[in-house]
């Protein structure tokens, strides 16, 4: 009989419980792998009914300029090419963002803007990083100038260079391709840019780099000696750019 009225109850307060909530069952699945997000599924009415419920957080990255590195390689071709230098050429002030969700690393988006007057060729210390020999001081005045002026660069005309993106596919691990519009010389191309993005305490680290002509963005390479000397047309921009966690106030 006490067994008898156990059971009653434990099925009355089953019915209980099953009608106060409405019927519904939470699964929760956590992500497997970093670049998956995690999400709730939500089960109603005989599985009827399906909501997700998205627990992915994007957060912003402010770009650290005095952690980050912006740089063009320029090569040296033509009969005379040994008598010539290669060129290695920063960008000294930039600025920009980055949004990245780690656990759906598609939720992205970059924005990076360079002005072109803080743009340099040569800078002692860089070619020393590079192992590269340093030039003389009267060279290096020469190079930038001519690298500023209307036949190149045209820093007066075209006062920034910039980079946006809101297009990221995963490739495998911390391995990806964004695909964005990149602006130089007031000419926009779309470009895919292999890169390798990680997250730790709240620093976000994205490399990568991409090859480019100049003849594309209407940038004559630089030639001297009747074409003997030169650069080629193919430049190779590579960057280092360390985020800073924005933290709402």
């Amino acid at each position: 009989m006490y067994r008898f009225m156990a059971i009653i109850a434990w099925i009355f307060l089953i019915v209980i419980v099953f009608v106060a909530f409405g019927n519904r069952k939470i699964l929760v699945k956590p992500a497997a792998d970093k670049n998956f997000k995690t999400e709730v599924l939500v089960f109603t009415g005989n599985n009827q009914n399906i909501s997700v419920l998205d627990t992915s957080v994007t957060k912003v990255y402010s770009i650290d300029r005095n952690k980050s590195e912006l740089i063009v390689r320029l090569y040296k071709e033509g009969f005379f090419s040994g008598f010539a230098h290669n060129h290695i050429v920063m960008a000294r002030e930039f600025s920009g963002a980055v949004e990245f969700d780690e656990f759906d690393p598609t939720r992205f988006k970059i924005s990076v803007e360079v002005p072109t007057n803080s743009i340099a060729s040569d800078l002692p210390e860089i070619r020393r990083k590079y192992g590269m020999e340093e030039l003389s001081h009267k060279n290096w005045i020469e190079i930038n100038k001519t690298m500023r002026s209307s036949s190149q660069l045209d820093i007066e005309k075209y006062p920034l260079v910039s980079f946006i993106s809101d297009s990221l596919r995963i490739i495998e691990g911390e391995r990806f391709e964004i695909t964005g519009e990149f602006s130089l010389h007031g000419v926009t191309k779309l470009i895919v840019v292999p890169v390798t993005i990680s997250v730790e305490n709240g620093i976000l680290k994205l490399q990568g780099g991409f090859s480019f002509l100049q003849s594309d963005y209407n940038i004559k390479p630089f030639s001297g000696a009747l074409g003997t000397v030169r650069n080629k047309d193919e430049a190779l921009l590579k960057f280092n750019i360390s985020g800073l966690e924005k933290v709402e106030q």
